[in-house]
């Protein structure tokens, strides 16, 4: 019998444990053949300076692009990996596949409040079983489905009860924008879903002002290189979308594999964030029309489908989304070419994600360029195709009755523990930050 038919009888307890059972078997089958790869060595790369007492921002460039919020994680993966004596990548990997895992509990435990429950349990067993997130999770070993755990509980709380949770969204978002700053697009969709200018502000002020002062320490140590390492990043590269398509034509044309671009795309490259920027514009100029869940969905497919700099790690975005978006023709197809898009762009360029080695087994990476192109026009066709869907969509109702699909009115929900929990995590932060940062000598203070 399958989950989305379970009987009723099977309380939520059963459900949720049969979920993360499966979800966690079959995330943890790579770790058997993982190899210490791609975004594993560039999270020890940012771990060591941490470990050996520097400022990251000073002794490296382009390695640590973000907030301080993260910088710590690298380095306790690295602590934690050499205290149990198990490799770096998989302690990486166990706390991707956690996450992703959080997602689908996330999906059945606060989605069932929204939807039917069948629909709840369809939607975490979709996931559950997703190829791009067990690629991204399991074999990428990148942490973003951290942050779209986040993201998404932060959704899923306030679309709950968007009065009695406003602070621990508020919270949720701001942690997952300290920890990757892209949510900072999510929040005018938000806000755009408050009433009433003093929650809207109370709201701004939970997303942006812890975030903000986890900067201060490292500020007052070197806040020119922190605000450099910040502002320069702008993804790492071709890798996905229309200019995917480019990149293979182009790779196919000189008949070898190269990261290095022609000059003349580098106007294209930079224009195609100004486009974002201002489609994404007027998204949020629409935010009330389109609603919260669409609002967020129209700015992952515009992402997708405008911006030059599409990482692998970036296609789990928009998938827990598709699922409560009720669109499952639309999941599918985003499922399937961001599959398709995932494979095809390891297999020839990090071998070593797809396979734990380095070298390419069987078919020879040029000769799978044609998949490449191939996969990008699919998966760019179905970006572009979100975007017209969602972007005329009409506006997801504010709440729907668990086990039934009326509208009703949201109950207040008690606050519970995760906002003080949050808080409690960014006091801790903090207090490690200044003490890290009073330990710093002055040359790495970068004075």
């Amino acid at each position: 019998m399958s989950l989305a038919r379970a009987p009723r009888t099977w309380s939520d307890g059963v459900v949720m444990s049969l979920l993360a059972i499966g979800a966690l078997a079959v995330r943890l089958i790579p770790l058997a053949f993982g190899i210490e790869s791609t975004d594993i060595a560039l999270y020890r790369q940012q771990a060591m300076p941490v470990m050996q007492m520097q400022n990251v921002y000073t002794v490296t460039h382009n390695v640590f692009p973000y907030t301080p919020v993260s910088m710590f994680y690298p380095a306790l993966c690295l602590r934690l990996s050499g205290t149990l004596g198990v490799p770096f990548h998989v302690v990486i990997k166990l706390f991707a596949i956690l996450a992703d895992v959080g997602i689908v509990l996330a999906l059945f435990g606060l989605g069932a409040r929204l939807v039917p429950r069948r629909t709840a349990i369809a939607s975490a067993a979709l996931y559950a079983s997703s190829p791009a997130s067990i690629l991204v999770s399991s074999f990428h070993g990148n942490i973003m489905p951290f942050v779209v755990l986040l993201i998404l509980a932060a959704y899923l709380l306030f679309r709950q009860d968007p009065e009695g949770n406003l602070t621990v969204a508020g919270l949720l978002l701001g942690l997952a924008v300290g920890w990757r700053s892209f949510p900072i697009l999510l929040l005018p969709f938000f806000l755009a879903s408050i009433d009433g200018r003093a929650n809207k502000v109370r709201f701004a002020a939970w997303a942006i002002v812890p975030v903000m002062l986890s900067m201060a320490p490292f500020a007052w140590a070197d806040a020119p290189s922190m605000v450099r390492e910040m502002l320069t990043y702008s993804g790492w590269g071709i890798h996905h979308g229309p200019f995917g398509v480019l990149r293979g034509l182009h790779l196919l044309s000189i008949g070898s594999i190269t990261w290095a671009n022609p000059p003349a795309w580098t106007p294209w490259v930079t224009a195609s964030k100004f486009v974002f920027l201002a489609l994404y514009g007027i998204a949020v100029l629409l935010s009330k029309r389109l609603g919260l869940l669409n609002g967020i969905l129209v700015t992952f497919f515009l992402f997708d489908v405008v911006y030059a700099g599409v990482a692998s790690q970036y296609l789990i975005w928009a998938l827990p989304f598709l699922l409560l978006a009720e669109r499952r023709a639309m999941f599918w197809a985003y499922q399937l070419a961001a599959a398709y898009a995932l494979i095809v762009f390891y297999w020839i360029f990090f071998p070593d994600i797809l396979f734990g080695a380095l070298g390419l087994p069987g078919v020879g990476g040029v000769a799978l360029l044609g998949h490449y192109v191939v996969s990008q026009v699919v998966f760019s066709l179905v970006g572009a195709a979100g975007i017209v869907v969602f972007a005329t969509s009409v506006a997801t109702p504010a709440r729907a009755g668990a086990g039934t699909r009326a509208v009703v009115t949201p109950e207040r929900q008690r606050p519970g523990i995760l906002a003080p929990l949050v808080c409690l995590g960014y006091l801790l932060l903090f207090v490690w930050e200044i003490v890290f940062v009073l330990g710093l000598t002055p040359s790495a203070r970068g004075w």
